[in-house]
């Protein structure tokens, strides 16, 4: 004869299933390895490099890191970035409101018997060389640096994007024409320094993966060692499981 199961019992095999499939917890702490699927890479990606991660192992890269030449003088200039390959995943930050600055300037010079005109432009990201300067104010997204051991959670702001992690400085000089004994010179200088992300530190990356409704939160631990130009030192991935 076939049996029946009890109204009770059905009740709390229920709920055991549904324990079972527990939504992740809301918050995390940098580091906290407790309830998260770490890759550990231990990984150096130098100039001209690239590497695809797959953070959540679903057979989809979800972040690329790109270290090329780019700018003025593309064979010299390196630009490092860090690409959001869907829309499932969004890296913490923050909108912010910034301030860029234009410099210029007018060097005549007679040395070595040859009169020379040089035409200055700098641009700085955030820092003021004069009080002439020209300001130019914008919105954008600031990815958040993080340590170890500091907390973040699903209500802080992400965003679906592309971040330039580091841009290296840069001067571009060409003459531009000569008439009688004076030539006439322009250059530009690039200051991209206070825009960067921290360097020679572990630093962690926040994000969120959104997948069937669910979010779970991760992160990207690297330290970019360098100054002038940086590689960077992958170290490891982790996600909620």
């Amino acid at each position: 004869m076939k049996k029946t199961i009890p109204f009770l019992s059905t009740i709390l095999l229920m709920g055991l299933l549904v324990s079972c499939h527990k939504e992740p917890e809301k918050t995390i702490v940098f580091g906290d390895t407790k309830g998260m699927l770490v890759e550990a890479y231990d990984t150096f990606i130098d100039l001209g490099w690239t590497k695809e991660l797959d953070i959540d192992a679903d057979g989809t890269a979800d972040l690329k890191l790109v270290s090329y030449y780019d700018g003025p003088h593309a064979e010299y200039t390196q630009t490092l970035t860090l690409h959001c390959l869907n829309e499932n995943i969004e890296l913490r930050g923050e909108m912010m409101e910034k301030t860029s600055y234009l410099y210029r300037d007018t060097i005549v010079d007679n040395a070595y018997g040859v009169l020379g005109v040089l035409y200055l432009s700098v641009y700085s990201s955030c820092i003021m060389l004069s009080e002439n300067d020209e300001a130019h104010t914008y919105h954008t997204f600031v990815l958040s640096d993080d340590n170890y051991g500091d907390l973040f959670n699903m209500n802080q702001n992400f965003q679906s994007t592309d971040i330039k992690l580091f841009r290296e400085n840069t001067q571009e000089v060409r003459l531009d024409h000569t008439s009688n004994d004076t030539s006439y010179f322009y250059r530009s200088n690039y200051l991209y320094d206070c825009e960067n992300f921290p360097s020679n530190t572990d630093k962690y990356i926040g994000f969120r993966i959104t997948k069937d409704g669910t979010s779970r939160l991760g992160w990207l631990k690297l330290n970019l060692i360098g100054d002038e130009t940086v590689k960077v030192h992958l170290i490891e991935t982790a996600i909620q499981e």
